[in-house]
Order: structure tokens, then sequence, then C-alpha cells
């Protein structure tokens, strides 16, 4: 029988760390609810897998797999999604719908996650368990809606519900990016227009400047000086930017510092409030999509806590 490991709290709101042995992903949450435990993470202790050659890449059902890497794209997700919902609304079985699709599918990650959820449904397993192990392209959203659907019985309702979701999600995410290109833009402007002038302007003053022989204020003895520095030494602005990203990523890779870029994101003028609205756009439409879909609450908010992309919120 299949182990799991699970994260869950208790009647004390304690988290509780342990494994457990069920037949499947939905008997063990029914087992760790009937002992009381609310379960925030269940997954299935990875086994053993025979050695492969190097370069095998087929399908269990012997169907060849292209070489690909990177992520899948929204639009192929949303458009595989809406293309399955209407397929299975039509009468086909779950089987013979994915294995239509993937032959029309480019070669690329989306095909080579599908022929395997092909092959583990028509082993038995259900559709939600086939695409949760490959969670680079189902993330848990998916997954659990597509579950929802199945214990439900309305999967080609909900597939069409998520393609719209998906459909708007990304509307919104190119409204936010057309939002922050003209301040973008403008700080690009000025950062040149600031560069010219140190390396083009100030040099001349400092040379008038030395023919008068006049005592200079402080803050024009600063002003030289970085146009001295940037004069001589232009190649390091360039390094700037990409210290400054090399820096973030640090900082971002680990949960406190991710907590603190996003509060600062949060904080700043302008751009502040496009990422507050963006977080709580994402956090209130993915919560209503899940409810809607037969969610349970505690589950749902589970879930949008990891779609909202702010630490924070």
């Amino acid at each position: 029988m299949p182990v799991f490991t699970y994260q869950a709290l208790d009647s004390q709101g304690k988290e509780v760390r342990n494994e457990i042995e069920a037949e499947s992903s939905d008997d063990a949450l029914n087992k760790l609810r009937s002992m009381d435990l609310f379960p925030t993470s269940v997954k299935e202790k990875a086994a053993k897998r025979a050695a492969t050659k190097p370069g095998a890449k087929k399908s269990a059902s012997g169907r060849k797999k292209a070489l690909a890497f990177g992520k899948v794209k929204r639009s192929d997700l949303c458009g595989f999604t809406r293309q399955l919902s209407t397929l299975i609304n039509a009468g086909l079985p779950i089987v013979r719908s994915l294995k239509i699709l993937c032959e029309q599918l480019k070669p690329g990650v989306l095909q080579n996650a599908l022929f395997d959820v092909a092959d583990d449904v028509e082993g038995g397993s259900a559709l939600s368990e086939a695409m949760a192990k490959h969670p680079k392209v189902f993330n848990k959203l998916y997954v659990n809606m597509v579950k929802a659907g199945e214990a439900g019985g309305i999967l080609d309702q909900i597939l069409e519900r998520l393609a719209t979701f998906m459909e708007k999600a990304e509307r919104l995410k190119k409204r936010v990016i057309s939002a922050m290109i003209y301040p973008a833009v403008v700080l690009f402007v000025a950062g040149s227009i600031l560069t010219v002038i140190m390396i083009f302007i100030v040099p001349r003053f400092e040379k008038m400047f030395e023919d008068m022989d006049l005592e200079l204020p402080a803050v024009t003895r600063l002003l030289l000086s970085m146009g001295q520095f940037v004069e001589h030494r232009w190649y390091v602005i360039p390094a700037i930017p990409i210290g400054i990203i090399m820096i973030y990523k640090l900082i971002g890779a680990t949960k406190p510092g991710r907590y603190g870029i996003d509060f600062i994101k949060l904080k700043m003028p302008l751009f502040g409030i496009i990422s507050t609205k963006s977080s709580l756009s994402s956090f209130t439409r993915t919560l209503g999509t899940l409810i809607t879909s037969g969610v349970p609450i505690l589950e749902a908010l589970n879930i949008v806590r990891d779609a909202t992309g702010n630490a924070v919120v």
C-alpha cells in the first residue's frame, strides 16, 4: 500500500508532520479527517524506480516524447483545458479525449505531461491524481478544481470555468504589465539623461570652476567627483543593475527575504498600489472560483495562499 507524507493541523492549531498508509491521496485525506486533523499537504512518498537508459524518452504506451525544457505557456494550457471540456461534454471518454488532444499539440513539455497523464488514467488513476504528478504543468489550483469536478460529476463544467479563470488571469497580468511600462520607461530615460549629463556636461563645469579658482560647496564637489567617476569608470554602470538583480534573487530565495521584498512592493509609491490591487484581485478571483467549484473553504484558502504571488498577502 502506498505511503503518504502529510502536514496537518490538530484541533488546537498545532502543526503535525507524519506518514500514513492509504490506497490513494483521497483515502489519505479521509483518514486524516477521521483523526480530527486538518491536512494542509499530502504527498505520496517517492518509491525507488528502476534505472532507465540515458536518453530513453518514452511513455508507458511506447509513444516517443520530445526533449523539452521550460514552462508551459498559459495560452496553451488554457486552450487544452477548454478543448478537453468540449470533448468530455460531447460524451467522449477521458482517456480518448486526452489521446486526441495529445496528438494535436506541438511537441513540448505539455504534450509530454499529457502522455503520462493519459497512461496513468488508462491504468486506473483518477485524472486529478495523474495531473498531480506534474506540478510544473498543473498547479494545486488546477488539480483541486479537477478533483472537485470529478467528485461532483461536473468535470466538463469545471474545466470550462477553469479555462475562463485562466483567461481572465492572463488578461489581468497583461494589464498590470502595461500599467508598469510607462513608469519604467520614465525611469530609464531619466537615468540615461543623468548619465549623459555626468559624462559630458559636468566635466565642462569642472574646468570652468578650476579656472575661477573658487572654494566650492561640499555638494558641488560631490557632484564633480561623481562626474569623474562616471567618466573614467563608465563600465561599472551596466554592472550595477546586474548586481542589484543578483542580490534581489539571493534575498528572494529565502523565506524572510521574500517576505521583506513583498512588503516593500506593497509600500512603494505608485508601484505599491498596482501590486496590492493585483494580489487582491488574484486572491479574490481564485478563491471565488474554488468555492464555486465545490472546494471546501479551508482547503480553498490553503490553495489560494500560494496563488496570490505575494508572501505578505
